[in-house]
């Protein structure tokens, strides 16, 4: 091979990855008239997202006053929800007089409740959004939690803490085939960004689990659309500058789709073979954090202590 000949092979090699340095503008979308939409084609768009962040509930609060998907929507299923209290959490999204003590509950006896050291303000606004819609709505979509039912008044030790902590994925996905997929209803799901992707990790292959999303697909006919909000620190975020927040950029696009990105994504993959789209709310660094509201009950702190110091089981 002469040398002008690898230098035509370096420059094809090259030339697609300059040209594709940002995404095509026929890729980006209004955030939310784009995921409003997918419900014609889809019965689930799922969301994988960021914790905690005000740009995300804010970002599911503007998308919850779309009146097409007020329209298409029958239920939606969080990861922040113990399902112990679904009828605690279906007695608010309905308008009913509930203890706010009881609705609490959700997260404070969530099975990731020890990582907490607040209230979950961005839950509690997306909740009252929901609540509010349905008292000025004749068609109610439900909320549907989705977090194994622990009772952590009979949960004594390690081991049977531990036992609802690893099913976590598992619990949430057959609450989606219960109140989704059988019943054919059309929903928005969310759930941790690192807990759906259509790939799976090493692990997940050598032990044969799945996450929500793969175990969801084929159950689902692949009826599903997955976006996930961007977080990753590796992304090129320099790249979006000017884009507006809010934006959806959909994975077929050439730059996009073939980023391989680090946590919570799946390196050796691809973007566009595990998600469909990314929604760009700003660089991670600068998402806010919701308000931190302190618990400010006595009790629940000492609760909250004893949790965190479970003993190992006795055989």
């Amino acid at each position: 091979m002469n040398r002008n000949t690898k230098s035509l092979l370096i420059l094809a090699l090259l030339v697609p990855q300059l040209f594709y340095a940002q995404p095509s503008n026929s890729n980006v979308f209004n955030g939310i008239d784009f995921v409003a939409s997918k419900f014609k084609t889809h019965n689930i768009v799922a969301i994988g997202e960021t914790h905690d962040k005000v740009e995300v509930t804010d970002f599911y609060i503007d998308l919850l006053d779309n009146k097409s998907f007020q329209k298409s929507v029958d239920v939606i299923v969080i990861e922040m929800g113990n399902h112990l209290f679904q009828d605690v959490l279906d007695d608010y999204i309905n308008g009913e007089n509930v203890d706010q003590q009881e609705l609490y509950k959700l997260w404070r006896d969530h099975t990731s409740c020890m990582l907490n050291n607040s209230d979950n303000t961005g839950l509690i606004r997306f909740l009252k959004k929901v609540r509010e819609i349905n008292q000025n709505s004749d068609k109610k979509i439900r909320v549907v939690a989705g977090d194994p039912d622990i009772d952590w008044a009979k949960t004594n030790c390690l081991q049977e803490f531990y036992k609802y902590l690893g099913k976590r994925d598992d619990f949430y996905a057959n609450v989606v085939m219960a109140h989704v997929v059988k019943p054919k209803k059309k929903a928005l799901i969310i759930m941790g960004n690192s807990h759906f992707n259509k790939m799976k990790t090493e692990s997940m292959v050598k032990k044969g689990t799945n996450n929500p999303v793969t175990f969801l697909l084929p159950k689902s006919n692949n009826n599903i659309f997955l976006l996930n909000i961007m977080s990753a620190s590796s992304f090129p975020y320099e790249k979006l500058k000017g884009l507006k927040k809010g934006s959806v950029i959909t994975t077929n696009d050439n730059w996009l789709g073939n980023l391989r990105l680090s946590t919570p994504f799946i390196k050796v993959h691809p973007l566009k073979d595990q998600t469909d789209a990314i929604i760009y709310l700003g660089e991670k660094k600068n998402l806010k954090a919701e308000v931190t509201t302190p618990f400010n009950n006595k009790l629940y702190e000492k609760e909250l202590k004893k949790r965190t110091e479970l003993p190992e089981c006795n055989d």
